[in-house]
This record gives C-alpha cells, sequence and structure tokens, in this order.
C-alpha cells in the first residue's frame, strides 16, 4: 500500500481496499520479476527481433551521437584515449620465433618497413601503428571500421590498406534471391555469411558519386563485434551510454555556468 492508498484508507477503508484489490489483479505475476508489470516499469515496453531488424532505425543516429560526445566530450574522449593507449600504446612489434634466426631478422626487419605510412598505407598518411589506433577508436565510437586490402604493381611492397568508414557501405541497395541478398550494403547468402561488401564511391572532397562498387568479401576486413548471430552490421558499443554521458556533461556544464554567475554577482 502506498502513500495515497493510506491516506483514502484514513478516510474511506473500503475505497482503499478496492483500489489496492485491483491494481494488485491488474498486475502481472508470473515466474520471473524482470517481466513483470507494475507501477516502476509501466514504460517499459522494450522492441523485440532480429539483430538487424531492431539495429537498422537506430545504427545512423546512434553513431552521429557517439561522432559528436567524441568531439565535444571530455568524459568520453578520456575513455577512447584510455583504450588507445592500453591496446595500441607504442606500437606493435614483430617477433618472429622460426627456427633459421636469419630468416626471423629478415621477416622482423621487412615488417617494420612496410609499418612506415609510404608502404603499408595506400594514402601514404598513416603508420601501421597509427592504422591500429585508428581502428580501436572507430571500433568504440562507430562500431566497426572497413580495410580494403589493395595491390599495387609499383613499389618495393606490392600490397598496403586503405581505411573506409562503415557510412561507405551502401544501405539503399536491396535484393533478394535464392542464393544471396545484400543486407544494409553486405552481400550474404543464405547462412548469412559475407560474400561481398557494396560500398558508395566518392570524389575527393567526400561527396558520394551514384555509383556502388562491389568488392568481394576475401578483399575486405570488416572489424565489429558480433554480439548476436543474426548480426550482419555494426552497432556503436556507445549506444547504452551516450545518454548518460549526454546528462554528465550537461551537468557539467550547468554547475559550471552556476558558479560563474555566483562568482559575477559576489563581483
Amino acid at each position: 500500500m502506498n502513500t495515497l492508498d493510506r491516506i483514502i484508507a484514513y478516510f474511506s477503508p473500503k475505497w482503499a481496499y478496492e483500489r489496492v484489490s485491483w491494481r494488485e489483479g491488474m498486475r502481472s505475476h508470473g515466474s520471473y520479476k524482470g517481466a513483470r508489470r507494475g507501477n516502476n516499469n509501466e514504460s517499459w515496453w522494450p522492441v523485440n527481433g532480429k539483430a538487424e531488424q531492431v539495429n537498422t532505425p537506430e545504427r545512423s543516429t546512434l553513431r552521429a551521437r557517439a561522432r559528436d560526445l567524441e568531439r565535444n566530450s571530455d568524459v568520453l574522449s578520456s575513455i577512447l584515449l584510455a583504450f588507445e593507449h592500453n591496446v595500441v600504446g607504442s606500437g606493435f612489434k614483430l617477433h618472429m620465433r622460426t627456427d633459421d634466426d636469419a630468416l626471423n631478422e629478415e621477416i622482423e626487419k621487412l615488417f617494420r618497413e612496410w609499418s612506415k605510412p609510404r608502404n603499408c598505407d595506400i594514402t601514404e598518411r598513416q603508420s601501421f601503428d597509427e592504422i591500429c589506433m585508428m581502428a580501436v577508436r572507430r571500433l568504440r565510437v562507430d562500431g566497426g571500421i572497413l580495410f580494403v586490402k589493395c595491390w599495387q604493381a609499383d613499389g618495393k611492397f606490392p600490397f598496403s590498406l586503405q581505411a573506409r568508414e562503415v557510412d561507405d557501405l551502401d544501405e539503399s541497395l536491396v535484393r533478394l534471391d535464392g542464393k544471396s541478398r545484400i543486407i544494409n550494403g553486405v552481400e550474404v547468402d543464405q547462412n548469412l555469411k559475407p560474400l561481398a561488401y557494396h560500398l558508395t564511391v566518392q570524389d575527393p572532397e567526400g561527396w558520394q558519386m551514384p555509383i556502388t562498387e562491389r568488392l568481394e568479401a576475401k578483399r575486405v576486413i570488416a572489424l565489429w563485434d558480433v554480439t548476436r548471430p543474426s548480426q550482419v552490421r555494426e552497432i556503436s558499443p556507445q549506444a547504452s551510454v551516450l545518454e548518460r554521458v549526454n546528462d554528465i556533461e550537461d551537468y557539467i556544464d550547468t554547475v559550471g555556468m552556476k558558479e560563474k554567475i555566483l562568482a559575477s554577482v559576489t563581483a
């Protein structure tokens, strides 16, 4: 019996008893407390469905909000920096352990050389360690990142990587036949095994062209966490904390403004 029922019971015990009885009768008394319906969870009606059915409508919004906090929230920035420093740190070093010491030294030397920006990155802007650092950040913010394996005839190392954002996946394509289907830019078979990735073509300024490039799955490294069997695309891992982090930022800004006003009044 809540406070209101006690007040009513003081004047009309019969009315209060009827209120409590009717309310208890309307509540669910199932085997699981988490499924019960009461005053504390009357508005808790989550959407249920397959991973892509649930994630697709919210994926872009979650990614945009996570990126906004990445740019403007010192709370989230400190978390991302901690991931970068603890996962990548000062970088990765290849340590070969074959029986041939000369071969081990030669492979390690070649890897150090390939890790330089002019060799591992098709844009020649980032070293391998910097690419890994960016991958960790994009995994925590966007939910994933794509790397296209590139081969060039010229140069000492013919193999390099091209980083692509998950935004480049063409979500407008729809195809469903007996062998494969395209789900949010990812072509999969009946077992949800990726067959190809359909990426939009953009000009140097970033404007999307009305062209889609199909890349076979063996050419693409798709980095994202799969947490459900029916999941095909990424989802930002910040989804569960975005509102809380935004509230913290608002609270900090409000407290800061209050102190400024108090300081001005005092002055």
